[in-house]
């Protein structure tokens, strides 16, 4: 099956709303094993509805339209839909009646501008929407299904999964594997692996992580292609093979309590790190130490005077200082920009410094040409990498 996605809103396209709808549906196409082969974020403009849905037609056999179901002059899927497949619109009294109920109920009143939304398309199938007052229908022209479901994603979810998906099975299963790597260029991941058969292939680069997905709709050829791509990428650059976790969310596994020390990440790390529940079973505090003064107050660092902020000396006093009773102390300082680098330290240089029982040391990295919010992002996911080997 080849699916459109038509999401409607101008408030999609200058920015004021971001379309999650869409990637929602995408995500649960794919589980379904039906391929999404275009999407087209349309204006509330009704010659771009029609357009929209034309286009779509010639490259797809179900369209999925989400919002423009709403009861103002500027909701106008019906009238796309309706003009689109040469029906006509009719009104079902027993929607009026239902909104209605639904206005009563939350002791609201009833404005007539809704009646608009018990208007379909002539020989549409309703879908119920139980949580507003914008109810969805399926219709069809010749071969081509259209669905259209409300903008609102708390309506629109279980209107999909209790009333459409039904419809769109059975198709047959896919099968989806995967793995993340760490701050390796999309294009080195993808140099890696060999053209594999009868799979699809994807990257998706999200600064500083890659995914990898393998899919296709033959178990043994996706495991196969699958292993084929873990040993060409390598183990020690792959840090999960769950597609949906990211590099903070290994920590809720951690044997190990750890301490933070920041300074040009300005609490950066300690917030990935407390970004999950139960965060408090491994994280035991930090400190942000932005100023030389408080370096030497609150952890002890007395290298800054000899060996500047930013050197290999000061990471490891910050970690050992910020350690107390964890097992881990890690700190990270360094020049995040736009100013303050000079040839020897140039803006992008930062340390981590790692404190354990048995251990102190100090990493060095240099980002070139980054912005201040990409190194201070570096910085702190180079210190989870780190921290990673050490605690999981």
């Amino acid at each position: 099956m080849k699916v459109a996605i038509l999401p409607i809103g101008n408030e999609l396209l200058d920015g004021r709303v971001l379309d999650t709808n869409s990637k929602f549906l995408g995500g649960e196409l794919a589980a379904l094993g039906a391929e999404t082969v275009c999407l087209l974020t349309v204006p509330d403009d009704l010659a771009c509805i029609v357009d929209s849905l034309k286009f779509s037609s010639k490259r797809a056999d179900f369209i999925i339209i989400t919002g423009g179901l709403g009861p103002t002059s500027d909701d106008l899927t019906r009238e796309a839909v309706s003009e689109f497949t040469n029906s006509k619109l009719i009104k079902h009294e027993s929607l009026v009646e239902e909104i209605k109920a639904f206005f009563s109920k939350r002791g609201r009143e009833f404005h007539p501008s809704n009646e608009k939304q018990a208007l379909l398309p002539e020989g549409s199938t309703i879908i119920p929407n139980t949580l507003g007052t914008a109810p969805g229908f399926i219709t069809k022209k010749d071969s081509l299904s259209i669905v259209a479901l409300p903008g609102v994603p708390s309506e629109l979810e279980p209107m999909w999964r209790d009333f459409v998906v039904p419809l769109i099975k059975p198709i047959k299963e896919q099968y989806v594997l995967g793995f993340k790597t760490y701050n390796l260029p999309e294009s080195v991941v993808a140099g890696c692996i060999p053209d594999l058969e009868d799979v699809r292939v994807g990257y998706r680069a999200q600064f500083p992580e890659i995914t990898v997905k393998i899919a296709g709709f033959n178990k043994e050829k996706v495991l196969r292609a699958f292993k084929i791509a873990k040993d060409s990428v390598g183990a020690d650059a792959i840090f999960t093979e769950d597609i949906n976790q990211s590099l903070p969310d290994l920590f809720k596994n951690s044997k190990k309590t750890i301490t933070v020390a920041e300074s040009c990440t300005g609490g950066l790390l300690g917030k990935l790190l407390t970004d999950l529940p139960g965060a408090s079973r491994y994280f035991l505090g930090g400190v942000i130490a932005y100023s030389n003064e408080l370096k030497k107050s609150l952890l002890g660092v007395e290298t800054v005077d000899q060996f500047g902020a930013v050197s290999s000396e000061t990471a490891m006093a910050m970690a050992k200082g910020v350690k107390g009773k964890a097992d881990v102390g890690v700190s990270i300082t360094g020049i995040a920009g736009p100013d303050g680098g000079t040839p020897e330290k140039p803006v992008g240089t930062f340390y981590i410094g790692i404190a354990t029982k048995d251990d102190l040391k100090a990493h060095h990295f240099l980002y070139k040409g980054a912005d201040r919010a990409r190194i201070r992002k570096a910085a702190a996911y180079e210190a989870l990498n780190i921290l990673r080997k050490i605690v999981l």
